[in-house]
């Protein structure tokens, strides 16, 4: 039913990852919930769907926004947008409320968290190169002594550092989807995301020092 509804556009679910140290009993009618998510967006969600970060032994629940069982704070990130603070203390989340039992809870995490290091890496790709053109441009129209700052050889070579950084981390990001499209075992597939994102990280870290030195 939630499905269906986010497809048509009158539900719209957001995945909450509970923090570790979450407890999640069986009891009649339902499970008892003791957990907690930070960060969670959209902040406007209809629905949150709670999957618990050890993805071993735990269901899978959707529970509505609107719940009396769980606090929902709203919080503004650094960069302006919103987010939520779920809290369940205690919380009786009905039978109702089941997407996937425990089995298929953890593989569908384990696949959701891949593809979402595979997303983060090529979002930082994006980022990277903006950051490069916008540092590129700088170089070449900032004047100093009569000349372009960017006819300072030190500073191009700061400037190509940046460019392969930026190159090896797309290309890294690149065969990580081309590999996942092709098919890979869930072990293939959980090295490949973690190798972008970390490669990714890494690179837009020292872009983003080094944009700021020469601007």
């Amino acid at each position: 039913a939630l499905l269906e509804s986010a497809m048509q556009g009158t539900a719209v679910p957001a995945l909450a990852w509970m923090d570790a140290g979450a407890t999640c009993t069986q009891q009649a009618g339902g499970w008892r919930v003791t957990a907690s998510a930070r960060f969670v967006t959209p902040a406007d969600a209809t629905d949150f769907l709670l999957v618990f970060a050890d993805g071993s032994g735990l269901p899978a629940l959707a529970v509505p926004s609107h719940a009396e069982a769980m606090s929902v704070q709203r919080e503004t990130r650094a960069d302006g947008t919103a987010a939520v603070w779920l809290r369940l203390d205690g919380a009786v989340v009905p039978e109702s409320s089941l997407v996937a039992r425990p089995d298929r809870a953890a593989a569908a995490a384990k696949k959701a968290f891949d593809f979402a290091l595979v997303m983060a890496a090529v979002s930082m790709a994006g980022t990277m190169r903006t950051m490069n053109a916008l540092t590129q441009e700088y170089l070449r129209t900032r004047m100093q002594f009569g000349k372009p700052i960017g006819a300072c050889q030190a500073l191009q070579h700061k400037a190509v550092d940046m460019h392969i950084a930026e190159q090896m981390a797309r290309d890294v990001a690149q065969h990580a989807c081309t590999k996942i499209d092709a098919g890979c075992t869930p072990g293939e597939r959980a090295c490949l995301a973690s190798r972008a994102k970390a490669r990714a990280g890494d690179a837009l870290d020292h872009i983003a020092r080094m944009a700021v030195q020469l601007h």
